[in-house]
């Protein structure tokens, strides 16, 4: 036997219950809201949007759009983890050193779809930043260094970034 006995007093399966679907509900999410925007309008040329699921610490998974060009190594999300589910968040995501920092955030919205909407324009706008070169507020890359434990390895010196 694998593992601790299971008590069959908690547990009992049985083919005939029955589970009622009037009780089920669709949600919209926010690849549905996604679907109804002209995304390509939105965001800069030579950028695309995707989607995925991110994990945030102590949060369940949940839906993010992603904006990213091949020629870059950081990439923008536009989620609602790490907020408090009143609004969405931008974060730029470095692909190669796999460091997320908050760049922007976009409040609730009655419209759910205006919200996705702004939370793209903003991912935007910080895209054509990235491409510029431009200066503005801490990116990925020029961040502080607080979140980043460093250690030698095998002989080679690894970082660690937490967020």
């Amino acid at each position: 036997m694998v593992g601790p006995p299971v008590d069959e007093s908690m547990v009992t399966l049985r083919r005939d219950d029955r589970v009622d679907l009037a009780d089920v509900a669709t949600a919209t999410t926010l690849r549905d809201r996604l679907r109804e925007l002209p995304v390509d309008g939105i965001v800069p040329d030579g950028w695309r949007a995707g989607t995925e699921v991110v994990s945030f610490p102590n949060e369940p998974p949940a839906d993010a759009a992603t904006v990213s060009h091949p020629a870059h190594d950081r990439e923008l999300l536009v989620t609602t983890a790490g907020t408090d589910g009143s609004g969405l968040a931008v974060y730029e995501r470095d692909r190669q050193l796999g460091r997320r920092l908050a760049v922007a955030s976009v409040p609730g919205r009655e419209d759910d779809a205006e919200a996705v909407c702004a939370g793209l324009e903003a991912a935007a706008r910080h895209a054509a930043r990235i491409e510029s070169g431009a200066p503005g507020e801490p990116t990925v890359e020029t961040r502080d260094s607080a979140a980043t434990l460093g250690a030698v390895v095998d002989g080679i010196r690894r970082r660690f970034e937490f967020y």
